[in-house]
């Protein structure tokens, strides 16, 4: 079965890598020497391969449900996760794979990248699994996911940033391009108290390309057509997906980010059974924007009349406030997910409110 699994192994790699010259050849089948087959309750020789790629390949038997060590929770951290975390556990939480009831026909090749052991893991819940926390002294080292890939007839994906590829509930619009940040330096015309970086879509070839879409009359952002699927919110009136398409600034021109668009909307963002707004707020003592962070009220209730009735942003009666003088550089969004000052919220929906007087 070894010697299966590792013919799998070279095919995987020879068409999801890119051609090698000798050098690189012969240090592709030194790395094959090292290859990690996974077994459960087996913790993964890591230690000697700190801070470097380590590859692991999955056998399909163990990527059902009934996993054992999915049931037992066996993972201990968030992101980064102790060497004794059982990685079909990891891939559960980190939502890489989905496991169903019945084991699939593949196998998974999972590059793992070698970490020193943290002070503390801290566990959270992600795609409806729940990690472990762990405060003591760790006296292994730490691993995180790179890449999980799976084995087809004869083509494989391309490898692609583990954040923006872990599961089909967590992935950007096909259309849209990985993107790059810029220093605010490049633009001297941007204003001051804003955001100090842009985000620039790339094409393939490195050229930066248009947004996909112009914005029309009146208007100075757009919806690419890719991130243009309606659902309905909370207070059941039709809103947009999620998407990162929708957050994303839109051009390198301070007009058209999305901190810039904020100064005149309100951004609603909706889990499963709670709303959040994030408001402007004004200044802080250093010349750059803050915002304020919340959730609100009975989101059931609060239709768009009743937002504008109450004003926008709400009033402090309407909202429990979660983090305020928020800098746009501690937002950090994920594609299901905003991460702000250590705390995670899941997202499905959104919508942009007009500022209101009530």
């Amino acid at each position: 079965e070894k010697e299966s699994l590792r013919r799998i192994y070279t095919h995987m790699k020879r068409v999801g890598d890119k051609p090698v010259d000798d050098a690189d050849a012969k240090r592709s089948r030194a790395d094959e020497a090292t290859l990690h087959v996974y077994e459960p309750c087996v913790v993964l020789p890591l230690a000697e391969h700190m801070n470097a790629l380590v590859e692991v390949l999955v056998p399909s038997r163990y990527l059902a449900a009934d996993c054992k060590a999915v049931k037992q929770r066996r993972v201990w951290g968030s992101d980064v996760y102790t060497d004794d975390s059982d990685l079909v556990a990891v891939l559960a939480h980190t939502g890489h794979f989905k496991l169903k009831g019945a084991a699939p026909k593949s196998p998974l090749l999972v590059s793992l990248r070698v970490c020193p052991a943290q002070d503390a893991y801290t566990g959270s819940e992600r795609s409806g699994f729940a990690s472990r926390d762990w405060s003591g002294a760790h006296k292994g080292v730490s691993f995180k996911v790179e890449r999980c890939l799976q084995h087809s007839a004869g083509t494989v994906p391309p490898p692609q940033l583990s954040l923006l590829r872990p599961g089909a509930s967590r992935q950007m619009p096909t259309s849209l391009c990985v993107q790059e940040r810029v220093p605010a330096a490049t633009f001297p015309d941007s204003p001051r108290g804003l955001r100090r970086g842009a985000t620039l879509p790339h094409c393939a070839n490195g050229a930066r390309s248009p947004p996909s879409q112009e914005a029309g009359p009146g208007e100075s952002f757009s919806v690419p057509p890719s991130a243009s699927l309606a659902i309905f919110n909370l207070s059941n009136e039709p809103c947009y997906k999620y998407s990162l398409a929708l957050v994303a600034d839109q051009d390198t021109q301070a007009a058209r980010w999305t901190s810039t668009r904020l100064l005149r909307e309100a951004l609603y963002l909706e889990s499963k059974q709670r709303r959040f707004e994030l408001a402007y707020k004004g200044t802080s003592a250093g010349g750059y924007a803050t915002y304020t962070f919340s959730q609100v009220h009975s989101p059931q209730s609060m239709d768009r009349r009743a937002l504008e009735g109450l004003g926008v942003p709400l009033p402090a009666s309407s909202v429990k406030v979660l983090h305020s003088g928020v800098d746009w550089e501690e937002i950090v969004w994920g594609p299901c997910y905003l991460r702000l000052r250590g705390e995670e919220y899941p997202l499905l929906r959104l919508q942009y409110v007009s500022h209101t007087v009530a």
